[in-house]
């Protein structure tokens, strides 16, 4: 870029950003260069309502709070129907093990009264 600059192939309004030192880069801190955008520095763009209202800003953990319990709802409706599901078929897997057994039943307490 600082190339294109001096050779006046820069667009116009082009800012050079700070060289970034290549052997500090993966030892980020928060005030370090690399989170430096420039493009928030032009006066003709207005920032994003996340980064300049303070008012969206603290807005911002209940909406994900939120958005979690959207989540959650959705996988407790499925665990639900799961459940219900399996219960249902429990059920009818008794109720034919017992109609089946009916006669069973009846010659085992016969037989228990003999004894």
């Amino acid at each position: 870029m600082d190339k294109l600059k001096r050779q006046g192939q820069a667009p116009r309004g082009a800012r050079i950003p700070t060289p970034l030192d290549t052997r500090t880069l993966f030892r980020l801190d928060v005030d370090d260069e690399i989170w430096v955008d420039l493009s928030l520095e032009s006066e003709d763009e207005v920032a994003p309502r996340w980064m300049s209202d303070e008012g969206v800003r603290a807005s911002i953990p209940a909406l994900l709070e939120c958005d979690r319990v959207a989540e959650e709802r959705d996988r407790l409706n499925a665990e639900e129907k799961a459940l219900m599901t399996w219960l249902k078929e429990e059920v009818t897997r008794i109720r034919e093990s017992r109609s089946r057994t009916a006669g069973m039943l009846q010659f085992i307490d016969h037989w228990r009264c003999r004894c």
